[in-house]
């Protein structure tokens, strides 16, 4: 063919245009902006290979200036030694136009596939130049590689795999099938039902089609895919389902549309159970983990180090280099923290404190019993600086005589360390207390064995030493008399009841004791009842001391018996000396002039006026000796009245001066009995005043403070020595009636000083 004899415009790769006119006018600038645009690199030279002109596409390709490549041959980026590169050029000379492929080079000595397309012309100097463009086609040649590879591997797959590789025709819908694995896989006999995309379809699970569907669109519409990966289920004949896996290639046509998908086709249906079957054991595995009440957790080391590592350097090496790599959020509140990601990376230093000689124990038992350990204490810190008590389980993980990481759970038993100290604490504030308690302390079994007792109980029974009297029976101690009842208690107690008992024991040394026990059934861990506990006092001398008071309280009661009936005996007499020497006086005075009015012819006035007159007197003196005997109605008048009708009367018939202090008493407040014993007490003391005093004035007080009563009765007569007048009849019916209210009585006096009476009531 001849060359053609007029200028040629470069055209586009792939196309094949010649005898094209190069006008310049007009067109010129168009052409200049299509060559700078272009991502191909695009040449000018002569035909001896003489670069003219570049643009920046062909810097970009090769790493050349412009200037660079005018100072080039095309020898210097194309590689000449490639023989085809001499037949196309041959075919320029002929034709006017050549295309091939060749390897370009890059200014760094990179090596690259290219294709060139080059086209000679003649300029409007009668030039012959060439037009080249050179296309980096590494991309393609890589696609090509693999389609290649993805034939290769379909040859092999089909001969070889017992996956079923099959081929669908875009265009025609079909889906060819190949092999005789048809019902292995997909569990159809035949393809003819499963022919078409259409059909194939048909049998996807519903709830995989749309997803199915909607993958197949993104794979047929992507630009550059070149691969696809399914996983679907698909219904066997029997209505069954089969998980399978689709993975292939994608063909595509010149202008890069999809027009064959060609795959494989496996039952993955074992693999899905199992990896469902890990899946939910993983699920569980976290499951148990985040729930647990455990801390589970593995620590890593940054690098494994050998398990024949001396002792010290394995713990030095763990503290330095070991690090929570995974646990659970019980793991981490441990530390004060909420989540387990608050921890993750943490250093093992900074939780388990490396100068706790109990935390280094802890790693040397773990290393010396073969990486394992179970029920270790540690004592570690929290976020805030607390000390945390920990009891762990950890097994090391050993690859190769290399120790790379552990796995271990842990509980915070922190309360639990606190309560058992605090319970050790009890126990021997407790041990101390029986062992210095004052009464006997001791344990006794079913069949009244001696278990253990404290001290004071081993002194008591006048024994030496604990061992002469552990073991043997509780009973030989009591005396004869009340073992039998001894025996019911125990038997009460041991039945889960609390028993009393008061008896008498015989020491060792033949002291007898007077004995009180109270005895309560000792529970084992099991609640079961194993021993009586007793609690056992002396109680001789509180014997011996209520026999005195008893003894005491009989003499003072004859003493009671015998001031009441001589306080009988006296208000008799001075009722009878009354009766006798006033009262009786005066009625035989009125009898007798009442005698002598009768004998006269006429009544005499003057007789009867006297009568009367001694009739009155003698009414006046049976009413103040009524008063006297008969108690005072205090509910109607009160005690502060009774008392004032007293003193009145008092002065009547003696020239004594009562006053009477009254301070801070509600009468309403006080009991009656009570008020009529004050009232009896006052005038008891006023007698007595006014028999031996000689006393000029008399104070009575009555006052309430402190939950007190005091009742006072002072006078300024000639006094007496209070120790020799105590045993006084009137004295000690005062003190009888204030005991009978709980009072006390108290008289302070002396010769020439007066006397005072003072009695205190509680209220």
């Amino acid at each position: 063919m001849k060359r053609p004899s007029k200028p040629l415009s470069w055209l586009p790769h792939g196309q094949k245009s010649h005898g094209l006119k190069f006008i310049l006018t007009g067109k010129e600038e168009k052409y200049k902006s299509l060559v700078e645009n272009s991502i191909h690199a695009f040449f000018l030279t002569i035909t001896d290979g003489t670069i003219l002109e570049t643009n920046n596409a062909a810097s970009v390709m090769f790493g050349y200036t412009a200037a660079e490549f005018k100072t080039l041959h095309r020898s210097d980026f194309i590689d000449h030694n490639d023989p085809e590169l001499a037949k196309a050029l041959e075919l320029r000379k002929q034709t006017g136009f050549a295309m091939l492929e060749a390897t370009g080079i890059r200014k760094n000595g990179e090596r690259f596939p290219v294709e060139i397309t080059s086209t000679i012309f003649m300029d409007t100097d009668g030039v012959e130049k060439s037009s080249t463009m050179v296309s980096d086609i590494s991309e393609r040649k890589q696609a090509i590689s693999a389609m290649q590879l993805s034939n290769e591997r379909y040859n092999l797959v089909v001969k070889a795999t017992n996956n079923l590789v099959w081929d669908w025709d875009l265009e025609s819908g079909d889906i060819y099938r190949s092999g005789n694995s048809l019902a292995a896989v997909y569990g159809h006999s035949a393809n003819d039902s499963i022919c078409s995309i259409d059909r194939w379809k048909e049998y996807l699970h519903p709830q995989d089609k749309d997803r199915i569907n909607n993958l197949l669109e993104q794979y047929i519409h992507s630009p550059s895919e070149t691969s696809f990966h399914l996983e679907y289920r698909f219904r066997r004949e029997d209505g069954s389902y089969a998980f399978i896996q689709d993975k292939g290639y994608i063909i595509r046509n010149r202008q890069g549309k999809v027009i064959r998908m060609i795959g494989a086709a496996e039952d993955i249906s074992e693999r899905k159970k199992t990896a469902m079957a890990i899946e939910e054991s993983e699920q569980r595995y976290k499951m148990f983990v985040q729930q647990s009440t455990e801390g589970i957790w593995r620590i890593e080391l940054d690098k494994a180090i050998h398990i024949h590592t001396p002792l010290d350097g394995l713990i030095k090496y763990c503290y330095k280099n070991a690090y929570i790599a995974e646990c659970n959020d019980t793991f981490a509140k441990m530390y004060g923290f909420e989540k387990a990601s608050e921890v993750i990376g943490m250093p093992l230093h900074k939780i388990m404190p490396e100068d706790n000689p109990d935390n280094i124990g802890y790693l040397v038992r773990f290393f010396n019993n073969g990486f394992k350990v179970e029920n270790e204490v540690s004592y570690e810190t929290d976020k805030d600086g607390n000390q945390v008590i920990l009891l762990n389980n950890m097994v090391g993980i050993v690859e190769g005589d290399y120790i790379k990481r552990a796995w271990g759970t842990q509980r915070n038993i922190t309360e639990q360390k606190k309560a058992e100290e605090a319970l050790a604490e009890s126990e021997n504030r407790l041990r101390t207390i029986i062992q210095t308690d004052p009464e006997c302390i001791k344990l006794v079994n079913r069949e009244g064995m001696i278990l253990e007792m404290n001290p004071a109980g081993l002194a008591m029974i006048e024994a030496e030493s604990a061992e002469q009297v552990i073991g043997k029976n509780a009973c030989q101690l009591v005396l004869p008399q009340y073992q039998e009842e001894f025996r019911k208690m125990m038997q009460y107690v041991f039945e889960g009841n609390e028993g009393k008992m008061n008896f008498r024991i015989r020491g060792l040394k033949g002291r007898e004791l007077c004995m009180e026990t109270h005895c309560v059934p000792f529970r084992n861990a099991a609640g079961e009842i194993s021993a009586m506990l007793c609690v056992t006092r002396d109680i001789t001398e509180k014997v011996l001391l209520e026999n005195s008071l008893n003894e005491e309280r009989k003499i003072r009661h004859r003493q009671l018996t015998e001031a009441v009936i001589t306080g009988q005996e006296k208000e008799r007499t001075q009722l009878g000396e009354e009766l006798h020497d006033n009262i009786n006086q005066i009625l035989a005075s009125t009898k007798l002039y009442l005698e002598c009015t009768l004998k006269g012819d006429k009544p005499r006035t003057d007789l009867i006026n006297e009568s009367k007159l001694l009739v009155e007197k003698a009414m006046s003196e049976i009413r103040k000796l009524s008063k006297t005997l008969l108690p005072p109605s205090l509910g109607e008048v009160g005690l502060l009245q009774a008392l004032n009708e007293l003193a009145d009367l008092i002065k009547q018939t003696n020239e004594l001066s009562v006053l009477i202090h009254w301070n801070n008493v509600n009468e309403n407040e006080v009991p009656g009995k009570l008020k009529l014993t004050i009232f009896r007490i006052i005038q008891e003391q006023m007698n007595n005043v006014i028999k031996h005093a000689e006393a000029k004035h008399v104070a009575i007080s009555i006052e309430r403070q402190n939950n007190l009563l005091t009742v006072s009765v002072k006078d300024d007569g000639k006094g007496f020595e209070a120790e020799l007048k105590r045993n006084g009849v009137g004295l000690r019916n005062i003190g009888s009636r204030a005991e009978v209210n709980n009072g006390v009585v108290n008289i302070y006096s002396k010769p020439g000083a007066g006397c005072e009476l003072v009695v205190q009531f509680p209220c």
